[in-house]
């Protein structure tokens, strides 16, 4: 009898099991016939022969999902958990500044200074750029596309070792394929490179106008090569549909192809007219010189036929690298391994990081195998002195010019000395002196140093002692001379950055939706298919463009309340409706509300005031509500414009940076889990936000401000006006600042406001007295205050704490 396990299936839900699972085990039952006249049956042998596993490590059972499990949003749940919990609150830029550092990268970038934003950044591998250092010989570059969630252009460096494996130097992502960023980005290159750079002899790319003009004026001596492969493509793009059939278009690339591969001057120009001559023949040179504008002569042989025909590149070192094809092959391994075009700079990084290290234990192993192991053929006596000491590709290449040294002999013209050359490698005349007429060894100096070289340790220039005391002098005098905090501030923050990489402030880049359009190969292509297939060939259409989508209205949440140890009262807030309007040409800066141009003294929101405060204030000014308009009142008083963003974001950098600075002092009347959500409010970079976490509140921001900027800060609202003295110093009565902001439209907004000269203010905030330090005095230490009568700070037991 077989035994069937059937798992029971739950009515509950509406997933069911599908499985059954069988048991191979055929059991014995053996049937009794009881006293009460029914039948009883036992199982004959029904024990085991074996005992039970020690553990169900690697068994089936324990990997099964249960039905919570099996939810697709489960899983997609717990893939957001742990990213989250990765970022451990940092942003995305603050995370990626932190892998690169924590891994040893040698990063570059490039923001916009007017709103934080990251334009340009290019980054390397330790070990790949110890590789760059040790054969900088020839390089590799090219733009690749549909990376990235931001469609920034991603700029793929590669060099290839002594064992011909291809490595990546560094990965760009450039805010556009222009001149300006590819110097920028090769101007960091050789700052990786460091004395390396003036090694770098050959760089190959494609016909990119931009990135060539870029490569002349930052690497002069270098020979700049163009990829024959996207010659070749591009040629067939524009000259295959004049042809009648397939094989005059064979005959025409082939003769195109051996035009490339003329040896000398004299033999390339003979070649270019028999080329003539076999289309002049079929009526058909005219037509493809002449297609869409474009003239094949002109265009390559006339003006690049240096950067690509054998007669001219065969006199420099190029190592036989002609063509991009290594970079297009990371191009595509790298997309192969992202799974997605529209990943983050964090994802990105995470998988080039594991392609990188996959990369370089795949060429430390050809090293390891040119050093200890090579072929029979390579233990003859030719090869004694050089083989374990240099590249086995090396040995390959001298094989093959052994064999062809048979046919040469001694005549040096026959030779060409193509290998010595460009690889730097005896070539076959040469060869034929030294092995087959001499019959001595080929001796290791005749061999370039970059086959010998079968390591990834570069030789260090000497560089004397470094000190960095007097540039940190010359930071200090600019930071002292600098008249606007402002600059200050900006300051602050790179010095911060360059110390501590993931407390950047940089935002990410903005994303862009305008797609690369296809190349002239690629559409080609397409109409050869459709014209096949016998299908209309019409012009690519063009993207529509994307529409907005249109928001509904948002409900802001409840407060959030924060755990001081002390009962203070908290102005935040309150829950309102707030819509946003339809969007429907053309987006529109969302206002909570604007102050009417009104004749009377006072807008109907300061009414809320009381009648003596009304009387006390000199001006007020509104600022836009966007969810930072009470960084935006204070960035006012600053002197910064309404409508500059950089306005508030310092106010919110300064305000964390000084929260991280005195992180314990201000332990005295804040949790630490408030101080946690407090930075993670003030590292808010988002145009707009409706989340009141996001939006200052008081009173825990007020004496933060005050400390910040050293002043005295004022808050005038209906319920309770405070006033915050800074808690840890006191101001100079010469330059003492008075910051004064209302909280209106029922604690939903703040304005600046200006308050009359020597003005009352309002009744001092109930727990500075406890918990300032000794040397933080009151204001009559250091201004004429007086306080205003009748007012006070709401009841404690009627208002929520934090």
């Amino acid at each position: 009898m077989k035994k069937y396990h059937v798992y029971p299936t739950s009515t509950a839900t509406i997933f069911q099991r599908p499985w059954i699972v069988k048991s191979a085990i055929l059991e014995s039952l053996k049937g009794i016939l009881s006293n009460d006249g029914g039948w009883r049956l036992s199982v004959v042998c029904g024990t085991h022969n074996h005992t039970l596993g020690d553990n169900l490590i690697g068994h089936a059972y324990v990997g099964r999902l249960t039905l919570d499990e099996r939810l697709l949003s489960t899983i997609y749940n717990y893939r957001a958990k742990n990213r989250l919990s990765t970022l451990q609150g940092r942003s995305q830029m603050q995370q990626l500044f932190k892998s690169l550092d924590d891994n040893g990268y040698s990063e570059f970038h490039m923001e916009n200074e007017s709103d934080g934003v990251c334009t340009d950044i290019i980054f390397a591998h330790p070990q790949s750029v110890s590789l760059a250092k040790c054969f900088p010989e020839v390089l590799l570059m090219d733009c690749t596309y549909k990376t990235n969630c931001f469609n920034l252009p991603l700029l793929e460096i590669v060099g290839f070792t002594s064992t011909m494996k291809t490595f990546a130097i560094a990965f760009g992502f450039l805010q556009a394929e222009k001149v300006d960023n590819f110097i920028w980005a090769l101007e960091k290159l050789t700052e990786i490179l460091e004395g390396k750079a003036e090694y770098v002899g050959v760089i190959v790319t494609d016909r990119d106008l931009a990135l060539m003009k870029a490569i002349s004026m930052v690497f002069p001596k270098a020979t700049h090569l163009l990829c024959r492969f996207h010659i070749m493509r591009n040629v067939e793009s524009k000259c295959k549909k004049n042809f009648k059939t397939k094989k005059e278009y064979e005959e025409f690339m082939k003769d195109f192809g051996d035009l490339m591969q003329s040896s000398t001057e004299n033999d390339y120009e003979d070649r270019l007219e028999i080329l003539k001559v076999s289309m002049l023949k079929r009526k058909l040179f005219c037509d493809m010189l002449k297609i869409n504008g474009c003239q094949v002569e002109n265009q390559w042989l006339s003006n690049y036929k240096q950067k690509f025909i054998s007669a001219w590149i065969d006199s420099v070192m190029h190592f036989d690298t002609l063509t991009t094809n290594r970079v297009e092959s990371m191009h595509a391994s790298l997309k192969i391994h992202l799974g997605t075009s529209r990943g983050n700079l964090t994802q990105i990084w995470k998988v080039i990081d594991n392609l990188l290290i996959n990369q370089l234990t795949e060429i430390n192993r050809t090293f390891n195998r040119s050093r200890n192991s090579w072929g029979h053929v390579y233990k003859e006596n030719p090869y004694a002195e050089i083989r374990g000491l240099i590249s086995s590709d090396a040995l390959d290449l001298l094989a093959g010019e052994i064999k062809k040294s048979n046919f040469v002999g001694e005549d040096q013209t026959l030779c060409g000395c193509v290998l010595k050359k460009t690889c730097g490698l005896p070539c076959a005349h040469e060869l034929y002196q030294m092995v087959v007429l001499g019959g001595h060894c080929i001796p290791l100096s005749s061999i370039n140093s970059r086959w010998r070289k079968l390591d990834s340790k570069p030789v260090e220039l000497p560089i004397g002692s470094l000190n960095i005391v007097p540039e940190l002098e010359m930071i200090k005098n600019k930071f002292d001379s600098q008249q606007d905090d402002h600059h200050k501030v900006l300051m602050i923050r790179k010095c911060v950055e360059l110390a501590d990489p993931k407390n950047t402030y940089m935002q990410e880049p903005r994303k862009k939706y305008d797609m690369k359009e296809p190349s002239g190969f690629e559409y080609a292509k397409t109409q050869e298919e459709m014209s096949e297939s016998k299908k209309k060939v019409v012009a690519p259409p063009k993207k529509a463009p994307r529409k907005l989508p249109v928001k509904r209205p948002i409900v802001s949440s409840k407060k959030i309340p924060c755990k001081l140890p002390m009962k203070i009262p908290i102005v935040s807030p309150k829950k309102i409706p707030c819509k946003l309007p339809s969007v429907k040409k053309s987006r529109k800066n969302y206002r909570l509300k604007n102050f009417p141009d009104l004749k009377c003294k006072w807008d109907n929101d300061l009414y809320e005031l009381d009648p003596r405060i009304r009387d006390v204030i000199d001006n007020y000014e509104n600022v836009r509500g966007d969810g930072h308009c009470g960084y935006r009142a204070i960035a006012r008083l600053l002197g910064f414009n309404d409508n500059d963003d950089a306005g508030w974001r310092m106010v919110r950098g300064r305000l964390l940076l000084e929260l991280e600075k005195h992180e314990l002092f201000y332990m005295r009347y804040l949790t630490p889990e408030r101080i946690g959500e407090l930075k993670r409010n003030l590292q808010c970079t988002l145009t707009s936000t409706m989340n009141p976490d996001e939006w200052f509140t008081l009173p825990d921001m007020g004496c933060l401000v005050a400390c910040t900027f050293n002043c005295v800060f004022v808050c005038i609202s209906p319920t309770s006006p405070c006033t915050y003295f800074p808690l840890m110093t006191s101001p100079d009565p010469q330059k003492i600042s008075l910051f004064t902001v209302g909280h209106v439209q029922d604690g939903t907004h703040f304005v600046k406001l200006v308050l009359a000269n020597n003005a009352p203010l309002p009744p001092l905030v109930p727990y500075w007295e406890a918990i300032r330090l000794p040397k933080a005095k009151t204001g009559g230490h250091y201004m004429n205050v007086s306080w205003m009568p009748g007012c006070v700070v709401a009841d404690n037991k009627a208002t929520k704490y934090y």
